[in-house]
């Protein structure tokens, strides 16, 4: 196996050696006549969108400051979100939280997890 130096300068010129590689695969095809777009982004729906919501931008207020939005907003939360209107508490991405002070984690694991994740020595 390979060794690099400790070079903070080859590092550097790596990371912008793969950014252009990047930006250069991002526009190959920006110049295709296409019904949809995507990009590459961690998403809770599809990023497979519609080429027309993103025909323009309208400006919206949001807490102290107005921002530009795609014409399609509407839709692109109805495909990400399903019925966005109706307000639903969420959960984590990561799963539940389970906080209390009183209790240590190495209890909790013990019996809740049957000791899959916990073993004492």
């Amino acid at each position: 196996m390979a060794v690099l130096p400790n070079d903070s300068r080859l590092f550097r010129n790596l990371g912008i050696y793969f950014w252009h590689k990047f930006e250069e695969a991002c526009q190959i095809y920006n110049d295709v006549n296409t019904e949809f777009i995507s990009s590459l982004e961690f998403s809770f729906g599809s990023s497979i969108k519609k080429v027309a919501n993103f025909s323009n931008f309208i400006m919206m207020p949001f807490e102290f400051l107005e921002i530009p939005i795609p014409v399609g907003y509407e839709d692109i939360l109805t495909g990400d979100y399903g019925d966005w209107h109706k307000y639903v508490i969420g959960t984590s991405m990561h799963g539940k939280m389970i906080i209390n002070t009183e209790i240590p984690y190495t209890k909790y694991l013990r019996e809740n997890y049957n000791n899959h994740y916990y073993q004492e020595d």
